[in-house]
């Protein structure tokens, strides 16, 4: 791409991007004000009218459904962010209100319980989770390489749980076992990625 969108000027866009226009320009740069700055291109997807074709025009990266297909409602979800410490709790209950999750869980890689809005019936069994999902988590990520995601669906106190850890952050999304599909790993995958990103900005500035 030959520039950098976290510090260039619309006019700089348009100048080193073929095929955009002076609104789409100006939009990649009022997100970057309002969302904070671009960590990883799968961001771009964020920008309001950036979909598969213009996303490839601009990226040259082939637009991957599984990973970008779902950025809608994890912006959703997210909300705009000012650029500080993400309000875990509010992430959490905005994800209790998508259609076929019953809630999640928002974990430090260290196993610590960071926001959640799942109320199972038996507290510990929220308790015996925590544990469980960080030890697959460490058993799958090895063959993770850095900065890479990835998404895992087990079955763990009689529920569906998909997790997935980016940086710091272990995002897991629970739902009973009826009707979880991929749609579902999409979310949660861009959930801990998004989530990951924002954590990661912090802690390197």
């Amino acid at each position: 791409m030959g520039i950098d969108l976290n510090t260039a000027t619309a006019e700089q866009i348009l100048s080193h991007i073929e095929g955009i226009g002076d609104a789409m320009a100006e939009r990649i740069v009022e997100d970057r004000t309002e969302n904070g700055p671009f960590y990883a291109l799968y961001d771009l997807a964020r920008v309001p009218g950036v979909g598969a074709k213009l996303f490839e025009k601009i990226t040259g990266w082939k637009w991957h459904e599984d990973m970008y297909g779902q950025l809608t409602v994890v912006n959703l979800v997210l909300d705009k962010w000012d650029g500080g410490l993400p309000d875990l709790n509010s992430v959490a209950m905005r994800f209790q209100a998508l259609t076929g999750f019953e809630g999640c869980v928002i974990l430090h890689r260290d196993g610590h319980l960071l926001a959640t809005s799942w109320n199972p019936k038996s507290s510990q069994a929220l308790e015996a989770m925590g544990p469980q999902i960080v030890k697959r988590t460490a058993q799958y990520m090895k063959s993770v390489c850095p900065g890479e995601t990835m998404s895992v669906t087990v079955f763990l106190e009689n529920r569906v749980v998909a997790f997935a850890q980016q940086g710091d952050i272990i995002f897991v999304g629970i739902r009973s076992p009826r009707a979880f599909n991929r749609r579902h790993l999409q979310i949660v995958h861009g959930m801990a990625m998004a989530l990951g990103k924002r954590f990661s900005g912090l802690r390197d500035a």
